[in-house]
């Protein structure tokens, strides 16, 4: 490593601040000292590269392993993070009076997995807000599809679109308090799902337990 390319780690590394923490692709014109905490299912040039920190400087991306004790600030969650060694958590304390959402991520293939197979699950003692969700690739197979859970099939959304780049926004009404892990459920509808990619993001509370 020479010293220009150290020193430029050294400023990406030091009062660490990341654009987004969600993104599974480079964005496709980054500015020189972007940085970004690459998020699961990574592709294109940062796959392989799942958790680290990415930091553009001249044309190429630089990459970072996270250490525990790290802090990072979060814009475009407006969150403070520290690593614990395995995971980013929340940076807080008892005299915080500001609480903020955990917002988790998943990607559904089906192409390579069944509908019925989950990737992402409400934990039990949470208190859940509802879904969002981004259609990546055009969904084959159903006519609409239905977005919930097992109690309720349809509670975050009913006759959804098939087509790349379409939103769903699935708002919980009104939150509720789940008491034990709970796994979405995407339902089709005139058939099964047999292509497409879709992103979905969930959003719940769980309550801090007291530290010593």
């Amino acid at each position: 490593m020479t010293v220009n390319e150290a020193l430029r780690r050294l400023d990406g590394l030091v009062h660490l601040s990341v654009a987004s923490r969600s993104l599974m692709v480079p964005p496709s014109a980054p500015e020189n000292g972007s940085r970004y905490l690459i998020a699961e299912n990574a592709q294109d040039e940062w796959a392989t590269h799942e958790g680290q920190l990415a930091q553009f400087e001249d044309s190429e991306w630089y990459y970072a392993t996270p250490q525990t004790g790290w802090r990072m600030w979060v814009a475009d969650e407006k969150r403070l993070l520290a690593f614990d060694g395995t995971q980013w958590v929340n940076v807080a304390s008892d005299s915080d009076t500001q609480l903020s959402l955990t917002r988790e991520r998943g990607l559904y293939d089906f192409s390579q997995s069944l509908p019925s197979t989950p990737n992402l699950t409400i934990p039990s003692h949470s208190m859940f807000f509802g879904v969002t969700g981004l259609i990546t690739e055009s969904i084959s197979g159903p006519t609409v599809w239905q977005l919930g859970t097992s109690d309720g099939l349809n509670r975050f959304g009913t006759d959804l679109p098939l087509a790349s780049g379409w939103r769903i926004n699935g708002p919980a009404d009104p939150p509720s308090v789940y008491w034990q892990d709970t796994p979405l459920v995407l339902t089709p509808e005139g058939g099964d799902f047999t292509g497409g990619q879709l992103v979905l993001d969930i959003f719940y509370f769980s309550l801090p337990t007291p530290s010593l």
